[in-house]
Formats: C-alpha cells, structure tokens, sequence
C-alpha cells in the first residue's frame, strides 16, 4: 500500500461552508486555452546535507572504505583491547587502497573484533528485514580449520545480538576475495543506536586479516543491490516528477577542477569507484553513482536531466578557450555514448552491457555547467556553453536535446535556461505574475533551484548567505506560509507553461540528526535513520506533480489577485483543474464555473494543504512530528453540471493551498 494511503485525512463529501470574510467569483472559458506543460522536476545534489551516503543511498555503514578525513578509521572501533591498524600494503585496488588490520595486544584475553556505529551513530534494526552484510578480505596466514569469523547485528553495548552469521575463516587466503551473509532479525530494535560487528577467532597465534569495503544494506528499493533507500525513494516517485537534475549544482563542479564530478568513476564494481572529497561535505563513496541513477529513475517513468561538467569549478577556474578544453569536451561525448549508444555499436555500450544494461537509456535533456552566472564563470561560459554543444550535437547528430544555458546574459539567445531563486515568502507572492510579460524568444526556462528561505527576515541574497547568523534566521523546516508562497510562485509558472517548462524545489534531502549536516535549510525532505519527514514544501511540489496540465485556460475574476490567487487547466478533454491559494488569515468564499465544457456527468477530487486547528501559518513537519500536516482530500457536494458547463463554490481557508480536479465519469458496457 503506497505512503498516501496513511497520511492523507480522507474526509469524504465535504459540505460547504458559507460563512466567510470575502467572496471571489471566476469564470473560466474550458473550450479555448494556450498550450503549456509546466511540469514537477527534481534536483538531486547528493552530498549538500549528506543526502546521497547516509541518505538516499541505502548503504548503513559510516567509512566503509576508510576514506574520511583523508583515511581514517572514523566510525568503527575496536571490541575490548582490539585495536585497528590502517594500511596500503596488498591494497584491495588501486581505487580503495586502504584496508583495516584488526589486532589485539599480546596477551590479552579480549574479543578481537571491531564494530561500525553507522551514518550519524544510528543503524535501524527491524524485524523481518533482510540485511546483506558482506566485506572484502584477505589473510597471509591461514585460520585454523573448524574456525570461523562472525558478521552480526548487535544493540550498541554489544550484550545484544539481533541477527549473526557465521563465514569460515579458512576461507581466507591471500588473494582479496568478497564474502556475503543475510541478517534476518526477528526483533526491532528499541533504538537506532546499533552496530555492523565483525568478530574473529580467538588463537593462540593470531592471524592477520584484512578488511575493506565492509558494506550493510537493507531491503532497498524495488529490492536492486547497491540500490535506494525505500521511504526516500517512494517519498520522490510519489511525486511525479518529469526530470531528476543529477549530479548538477555545486557538486557538479567541484571545489577544484580536479575534484569536480567524474562519471566513470561511479560506474562498474564499487571497488573500482575511488570516491572524491565531498564539495559540501565529507567524502562522497561514489556508490549512488550514474546508472544506480537512471536506473532508479526509469523504474518510476522518471528521465534523467543530466548535468554536464564544463570546465569550471568552485574556486574560480576555468578551462581557457584552447586545446586544454578538449579532453573535458571529449570525457562529455563519452558520458553520452555509455548512456546512448544502442546495444553493440561501440566500447561505451559493451562496457554498459558488462556492468548488467544492455539497452541505451532514455535522455533527451542536457544542462551545460552549473550556475555560470555567478563568481567567475561569466568570463567564460560563452566559450564553454559554445563549443560542448556544438561538438555534442556534431557527434550525435540523431538526437535532438533540449541544451539548458545556466546564464542566458552571456549566451545569445539559448534553447533554454536554468534560472534559480531563494527568496522570502513575499517575494514569490509578489512574483506571481512574473512570466506573463516574458518575452516570447524561442527561449525556454526552467526554475531548477526555488525555495523560500524564510518568512520575511532574511535577506537571501546577503553576501552572509552561509553565515551562522543568516542560517539561524531561516526556517529550519519549510513553513506553512512560505510553501504557499511556493504554490503561488509555481502556479505564476504553470499560467506561462508555453515557455517555463519545469521546477524543481531545492535542496532535496536533509540528514538531520548532526548540525554538521545543517549545511543549507529548509530542504524538501528530511530524515533520520528511520523517520522520513515530507515537508510542506514536499506537500505543494506533491500536489503540481499530481495534477499537470497541459493547457492554460484563461480565468476571469471578479476581484484582483491578492489575497486570493488562481490557476486553471485543462489535462484532457474532460478534465479540468483548478488551483487556489490564499494568502490572508480569513476565509474566502471562492465560486467558479468552468464554461464550453464536454457535456457529461462529473466528479470532483480536492486537496487542501491547510494549517490543523490550534496551528497558524508557521506550522511545519518535524522530526518529532513528521505528519502534523499533509493534504486533506474531498468532494464537492454542490458541483453542478448543465449542459456545456460545470460550476460550484468552495471555501479557500486562511493560509491555504488548494487544488480541485473535475473529471468526467466514464461507464463502461
């Protein structure tokens, strides 16, 4: 049963109440229109707020590879007198060279052994989930015969064991080899404060061990190794996007040219994926990587928009307009090839085919860099934009991109451009009306980064943006009042979906036990180890996702805009969609009449995103209360449909988003 099924409230046919402080009438013509999708996309820049490792990647354990803080053994530590030694010698591969050698002291009579506490010291322990633990190891000497090394669940103290399993330790030998074991608890844990343990036969003679990319993972996504966390997964499938923008933003480009994005390096056996120093944060492993990506995203009718790396990066350097340009241009029509290439026509598709994918994926929309409008980058984008398109489309000449320009001031008139904005709650109410006056070039934008930040006390735009004090002033979580601020921001897009083509709420994730990870707030979605919090902000991109349209209708009201603001749609030729948003503390008494409609018999489906009793427009979902609020659905008991036109009246609550479909009964037989 889906994630919604739980949250909303379902009230049924709702009466409508006719006691309010305002009345607005519109009337809209249903049989003309402007065609226009604007539709829902995602942004996923992994590493902002640890929501790849640690988050949508379903990888439990913290330092797998011991490749934080430069090498470290960070997160693991040793059972009693245990200590763990890291070294490069016999390295595992030339990508994860560092390895851990357990030892105990001469003497001692501890356990030799050591343990992982997980991402943020939480590791969730459920019953009847399936774990697939494994390690890579290897020994110089051999283990006795009968011995074995025990792999298991256990509470943190260790004086617990939820689920264990036994490998021979024989087995071991020097050759680097990979061994796996399912965990099946039959217990939950009473917390999340619990540890991947690895413990090794006690001898009069120890061996030496051995171990790197020691890896936990629970049921994932569809059940696909190396794959998603589950309630993360959904959460953003239920969404309906058209687009998930990867790797994108500053991730794309990296702190340094030489630590921007790399692609092959997050492709084939994870021991061959050597990770990179993490733009935002940490180390980022490299195991949600490119086709963990499109696969995920084609399994839920999602297409990938993927970002191109094009030669600049963070701390101001651009690749000069020469030669040196030529082996990024060149890494890029790889890229392409290994996802485009049809089965046996090149290495790429062999080397695609090798890794389990056979077929080409399905990509038709390409955003060249990051941001270029900002720092450095304006100084050379109109070079860089130039000549990757170009050679893009020379080298693939049978397919047709949408090219997205990330600053249009520096490229003459682009296909289509990716403009951003964090604002206050003001600002997009304000903005609403921003698109209707665009000038209609050929050029399409897409909004690919949007958020309010806050109500009305912050200043986004400040040079202080990442400063304590500027991020102590913003919403922690997304607001009530600044998600419907959003709703009006996205309904001034969709009127103009003839050239705004796609938004996406951004950032995504937010892993948030640590104030280490309070990198950028608010965040879409944020999570612990077993609570996944869909904000307001979730709950408008939710309700745009659920119910596109792709033709604009033209709405004639009785009063101006503000308080009450309006959409209307149509999705087929008989299903019709309104979209409401009311920016005041009162009431209003909203009626409407959809005109030249396909004569029928017709059904309404309202989601209203209000405030619960006792609660104001501040009102947020938390980590200690991750469902206060969602979209309540209904009914409209007064619909009325006569002849060519349906009409009826609803009431728009105070600080309120609100969507309407009418849809045509069909009978069959």
């Amino acid at each position: 049963m889906r994630r919604l099924a739980f949250i909303f409230l379902t009230v049924g046919a709702v009466a409508v109440v006719t006691q309010a402080d305002t009345a607005v009438s519109l009337t809209i013509d249903a049989s003309g229109g402007k065609k226009g999708l604007f539709q829902v996309d995602i942004f996923l820049e992994a590493n902002i707020n640890r929501g790849d490792d640690g988050g949508l990647y379903a990888e439990l354990i913290y330092n797998r590879a011991f490749q934080e803080n430069g090498g470290s053994t960070v997160g693991w530590e040793g059972i009693g007198n245990t200590a763990l030694a890291l070294t490069t010698t016999s390295p595992l591969s030339w990508a994860l060279p560092r390895s851990v050698i357990p030892s105990l002291p001469s003497g001692s009579n501890s356990t030799l052994g050591f343990y992982n506490t997980g991402w943020m010291n939480q590791l969730p322990v459920v019953a009847s989930w399936k774990y697939t633990a494994s390690f890579w190891a290897r020994s110089d000497t051999a283990f006795p015969a009968g011995s074995f090394i025990v792999i298991g669940l256990y509470d943190s103290t260790l004086s617990t064991a939820y689920a264990t399993a036994k490998i021979s330790a024989p087995l071991l030998t020097s050759e680097w080899a990979e061994y796996s074991v399912t965990l099946n608890p039959q217990v939950r844990a009473s917390s999340s404060h619990n540890v991947l343990a690895i413990i090794l036969p006690k001898v009069a003679t120890q061996p030496q061990a051995w171990f790197n990319l020691i890896s936990l993972f629970p049921p994932t996504f569809n059940n696909v190794p190396n794959g998603l966390r589950v309630d993360l997964a959904q959460a953003l499938a239920d969404i309906k996007p058209k687009y998930i923008r990867w790797p994108g933003g500053n991730d794309l480009e990296g702190l340094s040219i030489a630590q921007r994005f790399n692609w092959s390096a997050t492709i084939g056996p994870l021991r061959y994926r050597p990770g990179r120093i993490g733009t935002w944060t940490g180390y980022a492993t490299g195991g949600l990587g490119l086709m963990e990506i499109c696969d995920w995203a084609e399994s839920v009718n999602i297409k990938p928009l993927l970002g191109i790396y094009a030669g600049y990066s963070l701390d101001g350097s651009s690749v000069p307009n020469t030669t040196a340009l030529d082996p990024f241009i060149q890494d890029a029509l790889d890229e392409l090839h290994f996802i485009l290439d049809p089965p046996g026509s090149s290495k790429w598709s062999a080397l695609r085919a090798s890794y389990g994918r056979v077929l080409p994926y399905n990509l038709d929309t390409l955003e060249i860099g990051n941001e270029d409008n900002l720092g450095m980058g304006p100084s050379s984008y109109t070079y860089r934009f130039a000549r990757f398109t170009e050679a893009i489309t020379a080298e693939f000449p049978d397919h047709s991109f949408q090219f997205i320009a990330t600053d249009s001031r520096t490229v003459v008139n682009p296909p289509a451009v990716d403009i951003h904005d964090y604002v206050v709650a003001k600002d997009f109410i304000r903005e609403y009306n921003r698109y209707d006056s665009y000038p209609r070039n050929n050029t399409k934008i897409y909004a690919l980064e949007y958020a309010v930040l806050a109500g009305d006390y912050v200043d986004p735009k400040s040079t202080s943006i990442f400063s304590p004090a500027e991020i102590h002033n913003r919403y922690v979580y997304p607001e009530l009042r600044g998600s419907v601020a959003e709703f009006i921001y996205a309904m001034g897009m969709e009127r103009n979906g003839d050239i705004v083509k796609g938004g996406a709420y951004a950032p995504l994730f937010h892993n948030a036990p640590l104030a280490a990870n309070q990198l950028w707030i608010p965040d879409l979605i944020s999570f612990n180890a077993t609570v996944t919090v869909l904000s307001t902000s979730y709950w408008v991109q939710w309700l745009f996702g659920n119910s596109p349209i792709d033709t604009i209708l033209r709405v004639n009201s009785t009063a101006s805009q503000d308080p009450l603001y309006w959409s209307a749609g149509r999705k087929t030729a008989s299903t019709y969609i309104l979209k409401l948003a009311n920016v005041k503390e009162i009431d209003i008494t909203t009626s409407f009449s959809f005109n030249e409609v396909v004569p029928g018999i017709y059904h309404t489906t309202m989601w209203t995103l209000r405030a619960p009793a006792g609660y104001n427009n501040t009102v947020a979902n938390t980590i200690n209360n991750p469902n206060l609020i969602a979209p309540m659905i209904s009914s409209l008991t007064n619909l009325t449909a006569k002849g060519s036109m349906v009409s009826g009246t609803l009431i728009v609550p105070g600080w309120s988003a609100v969507v309407l479909k009418i849809s045509q009964n069909i009978f069959n037989g």
